[in-house]
């Protein structure tokens, strides 16, 4: 079994918590979007007929249907999600993921509102490099729609 199989088969694909890490400590948000973000970029640059690329993106699928959700009742990491959802919402249309199934779309916007809420009210959250990458995102998405 490759390496890449091994990365994505560390998220639990079948059982009770589908979705979920094996490992407890990499259950936790901030972890869970540090493997999505590793996840995201290794589809990334998979060849279409790479054997392991069906596995990578079930895993990957998995992890953003278990922990989006979270973000309808806060943002409790976006330093860690903003760049993973990013890479997500970046990936090539042959490996990328329902955006509306993985709720990904409503995550990066609640993310958003937290950060302007957070600016408005001059606190920091999410971190100057977050800020700068849902920044950069948001440029770019409203440069491609015209």
């Amino acid at each position: 079994m490759s390496s890449r199989s091994r990365l994505s088969r560390a998220n639990s694909l079948k059982g009770p918590n589908p979705g979920r890490w094996t490992d407890p400590d990499y259950s936790r948000p901030p972890h869970h979007y540090i493997n999505v973000r590793g996840l995201a970029a290794l589809a990334a640059v998979m060849s279409d007929d790479d054997a392991d690329l069906p596995a990578v993106v079930e895993s990957l699928r998995l992890a953003l249907l278990t922990r989006n959700p979270d973000f309808q009742q806060g943002v409790f990491n976006a330093d860690s999600s903003v760049e993973a959802l990013i890479r997500v919402k970046k990936l090539p249309l042959n490996v990328a993921v329902k955006s509306t199934e993985c709720r990904t779309d409503e995550s990066l916007a609640n993310i958003e509102r937290y950060a302007a809420a957070g600016f408005r009210a001059r606190k920091s959250p999410p971190g100057p490099g977050a800020r700068g990458q849902l920044l950069a995102y948001r440029n770019q998405s409203q440069a491609d729609k015209r």
